[in-house]
C-alpha cells in the first residue's frame, strides 16, 4: 500500500544538486558522442627509437608476393 501512495503523490522533486549532476552527465555524454562522430586524425610518431631496423635482405630469395606488379616467373630463366 505504501508503494501505491507514493506513485499517486506525483513525481519526486529533485534537489538542485541532482539536477546539476544530470546536466553535467548529459554534457559529458554529448561531448563523447560528438567526439565519436568527428574523431581526431591520428598523430604519427617519427621518433628515431620507434623505427624498424634495416633488413639488408635484397639478395634473399623472394616470392612473387614480395614484388607486387610483376607476373609470376617474370625475369626468371625459362624451363625446358
Amino acid at each position: 500500500m505504501n508503494a501505491n501512495t507514493e506513485q499517486q503523490s506525483g513525481p519526486k522533486q529533485e534537489s538542485p544538486q541532482q539536477e546539476e549532476e544530470k546536466t553535467e552527465k548529459s554534457t559529458e555524454t554529448r561531448a563523447h558522442e560528438e567526439a565519436m562522430r568527428h574523431p581526431k586524425t591520428a598523430q604519427h610518431n617519427d621518433d628515431e627509437r620507434s623505427k624498424m631496423p634495416e633488413r639488408h635482405d635484397e639478395d634473399r630469395k623472394q616470392s612473387p608476393a614480395d614484388r607486387p606488379g610483376k607476373q609470376s616467373g617474370e625475369g626468371e630463366t625459362p624451363v625446358g
